[in-house]
């Protein structure tokens, strides 16, 4: 399968059910609430085929809140009701979700008092009502994939990534849509250290410091806000932050590597290649460079490639770097891969 393909047609309607099974399963245990994503995980077969029916699935559809940094009492409830609903406890989560009237909560109480044709006719309206919504077309896809429809799900789930495309909704909505591959994005690992100032802040106040620091044009500060909004899944924002770093640091190939790394695409992952394989040969002896290229080839399945980089990091970088720490983390578990 080409690494741009996100939808095989060849696949059957089985196949295709198990692997948005598998991804489904992994999206709402490590994705309900916050902001830490896992980048490991792997499913098995991407889904595929407009207009694809398949048999509908048992018990009810997940929860996705990607609420991010807020910590207002909202955000509050609404991560204590979504415990209660993994705990499985739907109607004492319901019963939280219904003090609230936002988008958020809407679709938390129709996931919480889930019945298949009342849920579906709910999460439809929502999606009409809110077009622009990731989190609307995300839910609306989880609730189509429930009743077979796999093509229709497909459908929400691409809206979500045009109309949304810079929300952690549209991220989960790609990880679904490629379910053969890791879920989330790559996150950016820096060679210099760590900023300073952070310890004691809420998270809601260190990214306000970052953004702050980012503002005033360093380019190691907007390198650093850009893999904050990476963590936070804001691809489009943080993609934005790397690249105004390689242009006021055009002969840095750390900014340079940042700026390509933070393009990657599932849907089209040549936008971050086509710059990082360059570089690779503009700054040969870059391990940040050599690092993160191995880091994508991995992303893509591409095992003996994204070692051969990772091995050069390691050695062409020092030994106190994080990046040298982190491809030699990474090395370790491929030698785990028979």
């Amino acid at each position: 399968m080409s690494p741009e393909a996100g939808i095989v047609g060849a696949v059957n309607p089985r196949q295709r059910t198990v692997g948005v099974v598998v991804a489904i399963a992994l999206l709402a245990a490590g994705a309900t609430v916050g902001v830490t994503l896992a980048q490991s995980d792997k499913a098995t077969t991407p889904i595929a085929g407009a207009g694809a029916v398949s048999k509908p699935l048992k018990g009810d559809p997940p929860l996705v809140l990607e609420l991010g940094v807020r910590d207002d009492a909202e955000a509050k409830a609404l991560r204590e009701g979504s415990k209660l609903l993994d705990a499985g406890k739907r109607l004492e989560a319901a019963q939280v979700f219904l003090r609230w009237h936002s988008l958020d909560a809407q679709v938390a109480q129709i996931i919480a008092q889930w019945s298949t044709d009342a849920g579906l006719r709910g999460l439809q309206a929502l999606a009409l009502e809110h077009p622009d919504s990731g989190l609307a077309q995300l839910h609306l896809g989880l609730g189509l994939i429930w009743v077979g429809r796999i093509g229709d799900a497909e459908k929400a789930w691409r809206l979500a990534l045009t109309r949304d495309p810079d929300s952690a909704y549209a991220v989960r909505a790609t990880d679904l849509l490629h379910s053969n591959l890791p879920r989330g994005l790559p996150v950016f690992v820096p060679s210099f250290p760590q900023p300073t100032g952070l310890d004691g802040l809420t998270p809601a106040r260190q990214l306000a410091l970052l953004q702050r620091r980012a503002n005033a044009g360093a380019p190691h500060d907007r390198i650093t806000y850009g893999i904050a909004l990476e963590r936070l899944s804001h691809r489009v924002s943080a993609e934005r932050q790397m690249a105004l770093a390689a242009a006021s640091a055009p002969d840095d190939p750390e900014a340079l590597a940042a700026a390509a790394f933070a393009r990657f695409d599932k849907e089209a992952p040549s936008r971050a290649f086509s710059q990082l394989g360059p570089l690779s040969k503009r700054f040969p002896k870059s391990a940040t460079v050599r690092y993160h290229l191995g880091i994508l080839l991995l992303w893509l399945g591409d095992v003996p490639n994204s070692r051969k980089q990772l091995l050069q990091a390691v050695k062409l970088g020092k030994q106190t770097d994080a990046v040298v720490a982190s491809a030699t983390a990474v090395l370790a578990e491929l030698a785990k891969i028979k």
